[in-house]
């Protein structure tokens, strides 16, 4: 996996390219992170999508057992853009706890989810 340069700074989400493929991976809830840091990489991270060589997204959710609100939404944002430009969105790694939450938020029936982020990116390849 390929680290992009602007993104190598960042604290908040983590940003590799596999192939086509943007892998995203929230080191941890919004609450643990001052909100302009949020904000700023998500912003950075929102700019790649549709961007030339970068169709799709995998958001790799094992950073934490628990995601709230801010980042749900912020990974949400991140799903819609990229399939705004005609991009594939997976989810990969999320906890029990975390599965049953993107259950209720019908995100599961939304995006694919896998058990691994290696299956995630090689899904991503075959489609």
């Amino acid at each position: 996996m390929v680290q992009l340069e602007r993104t190598q700074l960042h604290r908040v989400f983590l940003v590799e390219v596999e192939g086509y493929t943007l892998v995203v991976t929230p080191r941890g809830d919004a609450v643990s992170f001052r909100a302009t840091d949020v904000a700023g990489e998500l912003q950075t991270v929102l700019e790649l999508a549709g961007s030339p060589g970068i169709n799709n997204l995998v958001v790799d959710l094992g950073g934490s057992e628990y995601f709230g609100s801010t980042m749900i939404g912020a990974i949400n944002q991140l799903g819609n853009r990229f399939r705004n430009s005609g991009g594939r969105i997976a989810l990969c790694n999320a906890s029990l706890q975390m599965a049953n939450v993107l259950d209720i938020m019908h995100l599961g029936d939304v995006w694919m989810t896998f058990d691994s982020r290696k299956i995630a990116v090689r899904a991503m390849k075959k489609l």
